[in-house]
């Protein structure tokens, strides 16, 4: 398994049996609560959840069951699911501000300490709920005078070391209601606040009109043209479990951190999704470097949602040409032959390494296929994408002319989206991180 960033499904407004509009059956007892956290994880699983965010008002009293519940899941033959397959719990809390007037989400990474989650709420002044109190109170609103805007909002977090980088605020975004950023004269607010994502309770589409959709996709002079990422949300707050997931959102990341969810706002193109991600139907899924005059052999296992690379051009020639399936190529897998060398202009590449394609198109078996570096020129030429088809590739390392330009970096015609990109480099390979746009256009 790559250990790069994959796409993950997401609920990040997930509230509790103590909530005040709860619907079914509460929890009052240790015992209760953690029955509920376990049925919780497995309604998650059964959604295809990957991640959620526990998000009461005011109140993180439910997040260490539901963290517990997670840690202590297990398989079909009761075996512990490995860490890094466990569902990311993220503890936040739904904060009901005076100013601005609205409600924003504060998500913390999933791996924040929980015995510092009472000085949280000590830090915006807000009196914390008793955790044996079955039903949570009327929310009172964060005094005005404890958080004056979104922005001082973070600054008040951010003087905490153990709370710096380790937060995202999100504020609320729907179309309409008094819990919205996005009200009549709130502009200023909009355009001076650091933000970088907000959410919506509910379906993107659903829940904003044209008009706040040019607002967040930075095309309203007003707002000052700042376009924000929106993450939809379900506002889950059933036993049934119902809403559980019905309105997600894909994030990319390596790791649960709210740093990752910043970063995934901040390239929402190739990070974020409101729909299932479509990834490449050909990439390349494994690089084998045969010689390389530092490191000997290389094996490198590629992940098919962001495997940047960084070479000159005739090595990424190489794997396009792998990752394009033209009829010459496919005539060649099936004999299994060796492409002609092309021109004598090219001998200078006679030292090179052979790039070992292994192709595998759909309904067919896995053929190999060794081609030259030179009869790989040539089969360039022959370039036609091929669709419905996947490729795993094996990749020599050919040392190369130092004088030889590199392609434009972040082009995505390889391998699929900005799985690929060029840079200069010699006989070592390097490794770079990019996003992949799920649409496989240049980035």
């Amino acid at each position: 398994m790559d250990k790069g960033a994959h796409f993950h499904a997401c609920d990040f407004q997930v509230h509790t049996p103590r909530d005040a509009n709860w619907n079914g059956s509460r929890a009052t007892t240790d015992d209760e609560r953690k029955a509920y956290a376990a049925e919780l994880i497995q309604a998650c699983r059964e959604k295809g959840l990957d991640a959620i965010a526990i998000t009461d008002h005011h109140d993180f009293a439910f997040v260490p069951f539901v963290r517990q519940a997670a840690a202590n899941e297990v398989d079909s033959t009761g075996k512990p699911i490995p860490a890094d397959q466990q569902l990311a719990v993220f503890p936040g809390v739904e904060l009901t501000l005076s100013s601005p007037p609205c409600q924003a989400l504060l998500l913390l990474s999933a791996d924040f300490d929980e015995a510092k989650l009472p000085d949280i709420l000590t830090a915006l002044a807000i009196e914390p709920i008793p955790a044996a109190e079955t039903t949570l109170k009327s929310v009172e609103l964060v005094s005005p005078t404890a958080v004056t805007s979104l922005n001082d909002l973070e600054a008040k977090l951010s003087q905490h070391k153990f709370l710096k980088h380790r937060f995202i605020i999100l504020p609320n975004v729907t179309d309409g209601g008094h819990k919205t950023l996005l009200r009549e004269g709130f502009h200023e607010h909009y355009k001076q606040m650091h933000c970088v994502g907000g959410y919506v309770d509910g379906d993107y589409e659903a829940k904003t009109g044209v008009g706040k959709r040019n607002i967040l996709e930075g095309r309203q002079q007003n707002n000052g043209y700042q376009p924000l990422a929106v993450i939809q949300t379900s506002d889950a707050r059933s036993r049934a479990h119902d809403m559980l997931g019905a309105h997600r959102t894909w994030i990319k990341w390596a790791e649960p951190t709210a740093e990752a969810i910043r970063q995934a706002c901040l390239a929402k193109e190739s990070r974020l999704s409101l729909k299932t991600p479509a990834l490449p139907s050909i990439r390349v899924t494994e690089l084998t470097v045969s010689h390389s005059r530092f490191l000997g052999r290389i094996n490198l296992e590629l992940n098919p949602q962001r495997s940047p690379l960084s070479g000159r051009r005739r090595n990424i020639e190489l794997l396009h040409i792998a990752t394009t399936q033209t009829a010459e190529a496919r005539r060649l897998c099936n004999t299994g032959t060796r492409l002609p060398r092309v021109s004598a202009a090219r001998s200078r590449l006679r030292q090179c390494d052979h790039v070992l394609c292994s192709a595998a198109l759909r309904g067919r078996r896995e053929q190999k296929l060794s081609i030259s570096v030179h009869a790989a020129f040539a089969a360039a030429r022959l370039r036609k994408s091929a669709q419905n088809s996947v490729c795993s590739v094996s990749a020599a390392d050919p040392t190369l002319r130092q004088d030889e330009g590199p392609t434009r970096p972040g082009c995505g015609r390889y391998g699929g989206g900005e799985s690929l990109a060029a840079g200069g480099m010699s006989s070592i390979p390097r490794l770079r991180c990019r996003g992949l746009r799920g649409n496989g256009r240049c980035g």
